[in-house]
């Protein structure tokens, strides 16, 4: 379509593709885009420059982004890793910096899904937002010099997200919160922020808030929030 014109890499309706160790630099539109499939690798690429998004996926299914290095992705309102619509998907060991928009963000997507051990560094609008996207599990990320009032992980709607041992840090003068979520159903089983083991308690430091849980029935404990503002409106946890 005229929309896919000037992306790096461009598949529609392909099952058990696989596009890696490609090196992308300087595109007009998204550098890899995957349009309806199943069964879909994305690994090991170098995506550099873009106008959109880095990689940018709609309705796949069974389908897994890793390994990728993503600089300088520049629409704002997405993610320079973007996923929006099918279901089972796992983004992992990607390396995401100086972005213009988020680091990852997951939009209507089924099934079960993965978000784990990813590093996102100064991403303007935050690093790792979610909508309407459940049985979610984000893990072991290192989301890291988040500016402005860019937030560490958003989550709106969906239901059962758990947010478990990440490293979440502003950078200097963050106004955000670190760890948001608004209207997600599910109960305190399926909504975790921070859980007992050791290697499931979030490290949030420097937001104005730590955590916000707005609208949504979770069970927030085990987690480590240092350097919030103070402030009479921001919190170290704020249930609302």
């Amino acid at each position: 379509t005229a929309f896919d014109v000037g992306s790096g890499v461009f598949i529609s309706n392909s099952n058990n593709a696989t596009i890696a160790n490609n090196n992308l630099e300087n595109i007009d539109w998204d550098g890899i885009k995957a349009h309806s499939g199943s069964n879909v690798t994305i690994d090991n690429n170098q995506v550099h420059d873009v106008t959109r998004v880095g990689i940018y996926t709609n309705n796949l299914n069974n389908s897994s982004i890793i390994n990728n290095t993503l600089t300088d992705s520049r629409l704002g309102g997405y993610g320079a890793i973007t996923s929006e619509g099918g279901s089972n998907m796992t983004i992992s060991h990607n390396d995401v910096s100086n972005t213009s928009n988020a680091g990852i963000q997951l939009s209507s997507v089924g099934g079960t899904n993965v978000v784990e051990d990813n590093d996102v560094n100064n991403a303007a609008e935050g690093g790792i937002r979610t909508s309407n996207t459940s049985n979610l599990t984000i893990l072991k990320n290192r989301l890291i010099g988040l500016v402005g009032s860019a937030f560490g992980v958003q989550v709106n709607g969906g239901s059962n997200v758990k947010t478990l041992g990440n490293t979440i840090t502003a950078g200097a003068g963050n106004t955000g919160t670190g760890v948001s979520y608004t209207n997600v159903g599910g109960n305190t089983n399926q909504n975790e922020i921070g859980a007992s083991p050791a290697a499931d308690i979030n490290t949030i430091s420097g937001f104005n808030t730590g955590v916000q849980v707005s609208g949504t029935t979770a069970r927030v404990r085990n987690n480590t929030i240092t350097g919030n503002a103070g402030n009479t409106s921001d919190y170290g946890v704020n249930v609302i």
